[in-house]
């Protein structure tokens, strides 16, 4: 098989599985898609019949796009098959646990029958008070509710848990007779993380949590707006094991000697770091990539990148065709292919500037080539899957990742020196451990510093700024494939005359209209921007905080708690320390009165106005108008308040706790009658409110939070936001528009 068949069979692969995801083909549709493509490649056969080149070619992208179109269909359709007979199950059930539980208590396991375990994965949130330990291998019996994941408007939760082989989420209650399997070949290495996790606590206490991140991509002990910081910055992916990591062990190794030996050490050395992490996406990639150059160097021949990463998704799409809805991995190939495709050009054009200026500046800039040069490529071509995905692109990013790559590498290299150490002899593994904790203090400290740059991160949920992204893109590749003079400064002109067009556009659009965001969030939560002002009641979760930095929203002018819970206390905390409020509302007696009182301390700490709330409040701005309701309420409601906001002559009326009799008073003594749009908290999934108590219109429309439910909602006009992501509603010439 030459080159170029192989790259064509390789791209029907990876097409075959694209479309096998985006569309969730069946074995009937695959069977007659293989047959349409049969004809097509008989018809191709007869019409290039003198070019025998193209034609194999065509002939190996067409055996690769129907092969791979059949398989995928087999795979999936085995796997949901067996998976859809538990759907909507409840009862006991015996599991094996395939991992340890992770931060939440949630359990991946198999499910055991008569014929063995299954296949395919569960995923079980963990509502026992069994306090036994449940480890890799452990069996176990619990009341168990399964069902297949349900893919909804805003997210395809079927596409992400089948890139991790679930095919079955649920929850469990009353486990019991659990049974310790222990250590075998098939979780050896779960057990080997897991220590390994363990005794980096032992050796780095309470900065534990960067170096495993660093090293395994361990999440779990990240401080509470840590991870939003990374992203802001830039340098999230630094805690996702990937090409990176390994590039780092390679060069490590082959760092001590040159000889050919060395090689096959770093080759052992990749597989097992393959293992230990689990055989993640990004990391078999990237490890067969780094074998391939390896192997090729060891025998005498030359590498091919691009064959290699070819190769390596081959290999990943036969082990679990779906992994191609993997985020991670397409990260990590957009990254690597950025850096085969455009990272030697970007080189070679800053070593053609370092020419050109003085010394002292272009010294630096040769020295830093190689850095800067993959940098650029990889975030180039990663960029616009941040956007489509986290709606975010980080302005100081690359300035962030050319200065702590190098830090980066070392706390990488050092903490997996002190780790094998520390297995030798602790005393001498825990010194290793206290100098590199010198390089993680200087890593926190370059993140804090580069996320309070003002717009570090510039939210891309406006379609102004995908807009101008897409338009920058094309800018910048006529001005390359042009080789036109001074490409990379028309390049950023075109980039930045584009965002700022954008930017403009979209706060005049907010400055003409009112827009009310109903945030997809379990605890009570909505968004109100209005003629350039932004109000936001109840504090939700960190939900709130991403909608605000997607919408480059970087104060609340008002943020208003109508009852308070243990849960609000966190998050209403955190946006008050981090400066994002302007002024406070809450009802001092809302819930349990010291929860109230924590938050009202933490603002007057942060020096944040505080309304304490006993009565009715109105808040004026033009033609907006808040008003905030403290109706009479007892029991778990006491305290409760309601929200109304009023533009123009459309109406939105926010209800959260307040029971129905207080709403029922409310509406007979206050004039809130007429309102278009009715949000509903869940309220611990009871509703205290139904359109009716506030006499919704008949053209009104409600938006549910959560789970909640209530038979005297009108189901053609309910929106839950737990099925559809954030629902917004455009106030904007006395009506109302809803879009999601």
């Amino acid at each position: 098989m030459s080159r170029k068949q192989f790259f064509a069979l390789a791209l029907g692969v990876f097409l075959a599985a694209v479309a096998g995801v985006m569309l969730e083909m069946r074995v009937v549709v695959s069977v007659i898609f293989a047959l349409v493509l049969l004809g097509i490649w008989c018809v191709l056969f007869s019409l290039m019949s003198e070019n025998k080149e193209g034609r194999q070619i065509v002939s190996f992208f067409l055996l690769g796009l129907g092969g791979m179109v059949l398989y995928f269909a087999l795979y999936t359709g085995v796997m949901a098959g067996r998976a859809e007979k538990y759907d909507g199950f409840s009862g006991v059930q015996t599991l094996r646990a395939a991992d340890f539980p992770d931060e939440n208590g949630a359990i991946v396991a198999r499910i055991i029958t008569e014929k063995g375990a299954s296949p395919f994965l569960v995923r079980l949130a963990n509502y026992s008070e069994n306090k036994d330990e449940i480890t890799p291998g452990s069996s176990f019996t619990a009341e168990v509710s399964l069902s297949v994941p349900k893919n909804t408007k805003r997210f395809f939760s079927q596409r992400y848990f089948r890139a991790e082989r679930i095919y079955l989420v649920g929850y469990a209650t009353e486990i019991s007779e659990v049974s310790q399997k222990g250590i075998t070949p098939a979780n050896w290495h779960k057990y080997l993380r897991h220590g390994a996790l363990e005794r980096f606590g032992l050796l780095y206490g309470e900065k534990a949590y960067l170096v495993k991140g660093l090293i395994f991509g361990d999440k779990s002990d990240f401080p509470a707006g840590f991870s939003a910081k990374a992203s802001a910055v830039g340098v999230s992916h630094v805690f996702a094991v990937s090409g990176m990591h390994l590039s780092f062990l390679v060069s490590s190794v082959l760092f001590l000697s040159r000889r050919r030996f060395m090689r096959y050490i770093a080759i052992v050395v990749v597989l097992f770091f393959m293992i230990i992490t689990g055989f993640e996406a990004s990391v078999v990639r990237a490890g067969i990539m780094q074998i391939a150059a390896l192997f090729v160097k060891c025998i005498g021949r030359e590498n091919e990148s691009f064959g290699s990463m070819a190769l390596s998704l081959m290999v990943l799409l036969a082990f679990n065709p779906c992994s191609v809805g993997d985020i991670g991995l397409q990260f990590s190939f957009c990254a690597v292919g950025g850096i085969l495709i455009a990272g030697e050009k970007i080189r070679l054009g800053l070593f053609a500037l370092e020419r050109k200026l003085p010394r002292w500046l272009g010294l630096p800039l040769g020295r830093t080539s190689s850095v800067v040069a993959v940098s650029v490529s990889s975030i180039l071509f990663t960029l616009p899957l941040s956007v489509l995905y986290f709606d975010r692109l980080s302005i100081v990013s690359l300035v962030s990742n050319i200065l702590m790559n190098w830090i980066v590498s070392a706390v990488f290299i050092v903490g997996t020196v002190s780790l094998i150490l520390s297995c030798i002899w602790l005393p001498l593994g825990s010194a290793i451990a206290w100098f590199n904790s010198w390089g993680v203090v200087a890593l926190e400290f370059l993140i804090d510093l580069f996320a309070k740059i003002p717009f570090a991160v510039l939210g891309a949920e406006s379609v102004f700024i995908k807009l101008a992204l897409s338009a920058a893109y094309g800018f910048g590749g006529f001005f390359f494939f042009k080789e036109s003079k001074f490409a990379v400064l028309k390049t950023l002109a075109a980039f930045t005359l584009c965002i700022g067009t954008a930017l403009a556009l979209s706060y005049g659009a907010d400055l003409c209209s009112a827009r009310v965001t109903a945030v997809d969030s379990a605890l009570e939560c909505a968004l109100i921007s209005a003629e350039g002002r932004h109000y936001a009641v109840g504090a939700g979760d960190g939900a709130l905080e991403t909608l605000l930095q997607n919408r480059n929203i970087n104060k609340l002018d008002l943020l208003i708690i109508p009852f308070v819970s243990e849960d609000e206390v966190l998050s209403a905390s955190e946006l008050i320390r981090s400066g994002r409020v302007s002024r406070l509302a809450i009802s001092k007696y809302s819930g349990e009165s010291e929860n109230a009182e924590k938050i009202i301390a933490c603002a007057e700490d942060a020096g944040v106005p505080v309304d304490v709330l006993s009565c009715d409040r109105e808040y004026l701005y033009k033609n907006s108008r808040i008003t905030v309701f403290i109706p009479a309420s007892s029991g778990k409601s006491r305290g409760a308040g309601a929200v109304l906001f009023e533009y123009g002559s459309a109406g939105a009326f926010i209800a959260g706790r307040v029971s129905e009799d207080s709403l029922s008073r409310l509406n007979a003594t206050r004039s809130i009658s007429g309102i278009e749009l009715l949000l509903l908290n869940e309220s611990r999934g009871k509703l205290n409110c139904n359109p009716k108590s506030v006499d919704l219109e008949e053209n009104g429309i409600v938006f549910v939070s959560g789970q909640a439910k209530n038979e005297d909602l009108p189901e053609n006009k309910t929106y839950n936001t737990l099925e559809l992501g954030n629902i917004d509603a455009l106030l904007f010439g006395g009506r109302i528009y809803i879009y999601n």
